[in-house]
C-alpha cells in the first residue's frame, strides 16, 4: 500500500517517487514499470539498474521522514493499530499531565462549543482542539486538530488520518487535502486518549 507518493516534474523527466507500508522506495516513470530504489540517501534516488536520479530538497524531506517513521514502526511496533488496541487507560498513564475544559462561543446567535486538551508527556507539550462534528475527516463523530503548526510553513490547522499502519496529519493546500508527516508516538498517545476518553466520549459536548 503507498502511503505518500510525490510527483516530480523538471525539463528532463516527469515521474513519481512512493514510499510504501513496508518502507519501500518506488519510482514510477508512467510506463507501466514501477522500479524500487536500491539507495534512497542525501536528497538521491539510485535504482537496482544504476540510475540515480536528484529528489527536490522538499519532496525528499518528506518521503524520506515518511519512511522513517514506517521503519521505526515496523522495528519497535509503533503502529497506530498497536496504540488503538491499548487499553484507554493505560493509554492515559502513559501522559505525566492532562487538562481539558471545554469553551462555548457563538456564530450567528447559534451556540457552539469545543474541548481544549494540553497534555505534557516528559519535557514535549501538546495542545489539541476536539470538536463534535459528523464529516468526512472526522472519526465516529470527533475531530481533532492540533492547536499548533504540524509543520514550519504551514498555518495551525489540521487533522489525523490514518493510512495503513501509519497515521498522519492531513492539512487542505490551495489544490487540495494532503498528507505532510507521520504522527509522532507521542501525537499518536494524545489523539487516541481523545477518541477514546475525550470530552464527546463523555458526552460534554
Amino acid at each position: 500500500m503507498v502511503i505518500v507518493e510525490r510527483t516530480i516534474t523538471n525539463n528532463i523527466l516527469n515521474y513519481s517517487v512512493a514510499v510504501d507500508d513496508k518502507g519501500n522506495v518506488i519510482c514510477d516513470f508512467g510506463d507501466g514499470q514501477k522500479r524500487s530504489a536500491e539507495k534512497f540517501k542525501g536528497g538521491h534516488l539510485v535504482l537496482e539498474e544504476g540510475k540515480e536520479l536528484e529528489i527536490p530538497a522538499r519532496d525528499y524531506k518528506v518521503l524520506s521522514e515518511t519512511r522513517k517513521q514506517i521503519l521505526n514502526d515496523i522495528n519497535y511496533d509503533r503502529t497506530a493499530s498497536g496504540i488503538q488496541k491499548e487499553d484507554p487507560k493505560e493509554l492515559i498513564r502513559r501522559v505525566d499531565k492532562w487538562k481539558k475544559k471545554v469553551k462555548r462561543y457563538k456564530v450567528d446567535g447559534e451556540k457552539k462549543e469545543y474541548a481544549v486538551h494540553e497534555f505534557k508527556i516528559g519535557a514535549q507539550s501538546y495542545k489539541f482542539h476536539e470538536r463534535r462534528i459528523a464529516s468526512p475527516v472526522s472519526k465516529d463523530g470527533v475531530l481533532i486538530n492540533p492547536a499548533y503548526k504540524v509543520s514550519k510553513e504551514l498555518t495551525v490547522g489540521a487533522v489525523p488520518v490514518r493510512k495503513g499502519e501509519l497515521t498522519f496529519w492531513r492539512y487542505k493546500y490551495e489544490d487540495g487535502w494532503k498528507n505532510v508527516r507521520p504522527l509522532t508516538l507521542n501525537e499518536m498517545i494524545c489523539v487516541e486518549i481523545i477518541r477514546t476518553s475525550g470530552m464527546v466520549r463523555e458526552g460534554k459536548i
